[in-house]
């Protein structure tokens, strides 16, 4: 489907009997510091005093289709201008208010926080969800926080329109890789797509020994390689088959039944082409994992980076370390710097997969999944260490942040599967925030 910006609306409310001026000021400098994080913002032009303004101001954020209203008070301002907002919008929303110069005994200039504090009161009876602020607009914690959050709204807007390719269903025994299809429209919006392994074979077929060949030579330079031609033309086909189908279908990610049809049928591993549709921007896990993928394209649209689909193969509980691996999937962009990446013949002798240890540095584990019938998303952060190639495949070894005793316990009594998504940087904060929306246990 594509990926796009989220539409931010903007409105500063008032009252006639505090500041206006300091009301339009504030609201000059919110509109700069709020552009400023990159969001397409949609402001109102004008303060909104009265009813009619505010129903002037929702109806110009209708048209314009706006994902996410922020809704500030300028000054005091009674709630029926941000009922109004809210009840004719019905977007997510942000209330935000200003801390309240010091007047020396003098009027209040503005009484922000007390008109914030009645729309939030109000919008909690109405069942509205909001995000609060309280800050400056040039505020250093703030302008972080406030880009974040509309980070959080980017994936939120983007998984509700996105496509998942389901390529062959899942593996045998895999129930984990499996999901409710209509649970996952209703609950984050992102659509499924089936693709039968016979029409990913027929399409390699059509692919020529000549485009195969290109790939593999764009592909595998500066890497070491150590399979056949015959098997790296394989993977040069399959990989391009798989984005000819990405764009008739538009895909934004896939989750790829590799076995056993691939190895048995096919005389392929899909490990290298999954390793590569990652490192160009198309998550894709394995083992058909659908909700895996979910996962990973959340990742994508908080980053814009590539992630690790993983196994947790090994934990220590005194070192309070995890060992993430899985058999040479992992995008090449993720390898440790200065360790050769090897793209060989699989484990079984019958397709290409890659090889390095990744690299070190702060990371989020994170995975959407069902448990006892709803979603559910384990959440933890950590330090990737430098990791040597611990085994054949693409590992990396974590000290994590939370306790490693009290994350597999999680795991195991709460059902999660046994795939993960391992991602560079600390999102955590926007994962909370959407699993708010979403109306999600985090865990």
């Amino acid at each position: 489907m594509g990926e796009r910006n989220v539409k931010v609306g903007f409105v500063t409310l008032s009252r006639t009997t505090f500041s206006l001026d300091f009301a339009r000021d504030i609201c000059k400098r919110s509109e700069v510091a709020l552009a400023a994080t990159g969001v397409e913002l949609i402001p109102y032009p004008d303060l909104v005093i009265e009813v009619a303004d505010a129903k002037a101001a929702a109806k110009k954020f209708r048209e314009k289709e706006i994902d996410l209203l922020v809704i500030q008070n300028g000054t005091f301002a009674a709630a029926d201008l941000t009922v109004e907002l809210a009840t004719a919008t019905t977007v997510p929303l942000v209330l935000w208010a200003i801390p309240e110069p010091d007047v020396h005994g003098q009027r209040l200039l503005a009484n922000s926080f007390c008109g914030a504090n009645l729309n939030s009161s109000s919008l909690v009876k109405l069942n509205k969800k909001f995000k609060y602020f309280y800050a400056w607009p040039e505020d250093a914690t703030f302008r972080e926080e406030i880009a974040a959050y509309f980070r959080m709204m980017k994936a939120y807007v983007n998984l509700k329109t996105a496509r998942i390719g389901w390529v062959g269903m899942r593996c045998p025994g895999y129930y984990c890789s499996a999901t409710d299809e209509v649970r996952l429209r209703r609950v984050i919006g992102t659509s499924i797509h089936h693709i039968d392994l016979l029409e990913v074979h027929q399409e390699m077929e059509r692919i020529s020994a000549t485009q195969a060949a290109k790939h593999v030579t764009e592909t595998t330079q500066g890497k070491r390689v150590e399979a056949s031609p015959q098997k790296l033309e394989g993977y040069g086909r399959l990989s391009q088959a798989l984005m000819t189908l990405k764009e008739r279908y538009a895909i934004d990610a896939f989750a790829v039944k590799c076995w056993p049809e691939f190895p048995t049928m096919f005389a392929q591993a899909p490990c290298a082409a999954v390793s590569w549709l990652n490192d160009v921007g198309v998550p894709t896990s394995c083992e058909g994992d659908v909700e895996g993928a979910v996962t990973m394209l959340l990742y994508r649209y908080l980053t814009g980076a590539q992630s690790f689909f993983a196994d947790l193969i090994k934990y220590d509980i005194q070192e309070n370390t995890c060992v993430f691996w899985h058999c040479g999937s992992a995008p090449a962009s993720l390898a440790r710097p200065g360790y050769p990446i090897s793209v060989h013949g699989d484990f079984k002798g019958v397709g290409v997969t890659i090889e390095f240890p990744l690299k070190p540095g702060q990371i989020t584990l994170t995975r959407i999944a069902t448990v006892e019938d709803n979603y559910r998303i384990l959440l933890a952060t950590g330090d990737a260490l430098e990791t040597d190639l611990l085994a054949r495949g693409t590992p990396v070894r974590a000290k994590m942040a939370r306790s490693v005793a009290n994350l597999v316990e999680t795991i195991i009594y709460q059902g999660f599967p046994h795939h993960y998504v391992v991602g560079y940087g600390d999102v955590s904060r926007e994962i909370k925030e959407l699993a708010r929306l979403w109306d999600l246990k985090v865990v």
